[in-house]
């Protein structure tokens, strides 16, 4: 018998695993998204328009910069590198999201972004965003929420890094991601299909581990039914899959 056929619902988790909550949640940031993409471009604030292409860097880590960037379309990842060169992939951004936000605080990037796919973004100087949100034509709630809902999910993410095995960081990132780039799966609503646009480099440097042991980590995924190709997608059984990775955390408390 496949895992996937064998499970039950768990609580407590880490992320909740009920597709109703999980549906409204992403629904709700996605709509928050369009709000502060709405306002933006009400202020005029998407007349400096970027493109770039895959693998372009966008910015480097270290480097002075004031700009804040919104993504109309494409995707960007953003990464950092530790004193021995070795790359920690922090985040990716897709439609409707803003990145960049440090350069609020501090005007040296600290981190890298890059690039994933042919993208379009709006480039948003940060002195003209603070102004334009101070005479309140940029909801501040809104942005407040945005801030919040990605400092949440960067939390969830460092919860999983130091209490998880690098099989199971794998399976809750893939189905991070499945929640935030993929699609229902029109022949099974509990199954949700990810674009294969990301590497198994980069999922390496998300897991923070190597590029062979997610080639290995895949493979059992598919021999436990919790994944499959249908190219160009990548299909997840993302009940499963969460619950795969929830339990190990589970027996360890």
């Amino acid at each position: 018998m496949r895992y996937a056929d064998s499970v039950t619902n768990i609580s407590g988790s880490l992320y909740n695993s009920d597709p109703a909550l999980l549906g409204a949640v992403t629904a709700e940031y996605q709509r928050l998204c369009e709000r502060l993409g709405a306002a933006l471009i009400s202020c005029g604030l998407h007349e400096s328009w970027v493109k770039v292409e895959r693998n372009e860097v966008i910015y480097t880590e270290g480097e002075s910069g004031e700009d804040l960037f919104f993504v109309e379309a494409g995707r960007v990842k953003v990464a950092r590198s530790s004193i021995c060169g070795k790359g920690c992939l922090l985040d990716l951004y897709v439609p409707g999201e803003i990145f960049g936000e440090s350069c609020l605080s501090s005007p040296l990037r600290t981190e890298t972004a890059t690039a994933m796919m042919s993208s379009s973004l709006y480039r948003i100087p940060r002195r003209r965003f603070l102004v334009t949100m101070g005479e309140g034509r940029i909801p501040l709630e809104d942005w407040l929420r945005y801030l919040t809902a990605r400092l949440t999910d960067q939390k969830r993410l460092i919860t999983l890094m130091v209490t998880k095995e690098s099989e199971q960081r794998l399976a809750a990132i893939l189905w991070r991601l499945a929640r935030r780039l993929g699609k229902p799966d029109p022949l099974n609503p509990l199954s949700i299909r990810i674009p294969q646009m990301i590497t198994h480099q980069e999922l390496a440097e998300m897991v923070g581990t190597t590029r062979s042991r997610i080639g290995y980590f895949l493979k059992h995924f598919r021999d436990l039914g919790l994944i499959h190709t249908e190219a160009p997608h990548l299909v997840i059984d993302s009940g499963s899959l969460l619950v795969y990775a929830e339990e190990f955390h589970l027996e360890e408390c």
